[in-house]
């Protein structure tokens, strides 16, 4: 693996992660879970929006917007953490992008 690929893992990870989350979600919805309230559903759709644009505009953008919703609806609450996780992954690259020699 080249090294600039390897810079970039971790977000490609975390990035996975929220795929999953969200698959879950669907799934348990799916199967009879209540679902989340439209104004929570909506926080998180903001902020995987943040999230694929600084992905897709910046080699390194900061954070995603913390989440506007303390006590998340059950079902959003893994997924609100792994959007926060993919954040906290780019944060630290700031405007340069990840290190390819780290």
């Amino acid at each position: 693996m080249s090294t600039r690929a390897a810079a970039w893992w971790p977000l490609l990870v975390a990035i996975e992660r929220v795929v999953d989350a969200t698959t879950a979600i669907h799934v348990e919805v799916a199967h009879g879970a209540e679902a989340p309230p439209a104004g929570q559903t909506r926080s998180i759709a903001q902020q995987l929006r943040e999230l694929g644009g600084a992905v897709r505009t910046r080699p390194g953008p900061g954070a995603v917007s913390a989440a506007a919703e303390t006590a998340d609806h059950r079902v959003l609450a893994a997924l609100r953490q792994e959007v926060a996780g993919a954040g906290a992954v780019l944060a630290p690259w700031g405007d340069a992008g990840p290190d390819p020699n780290p």
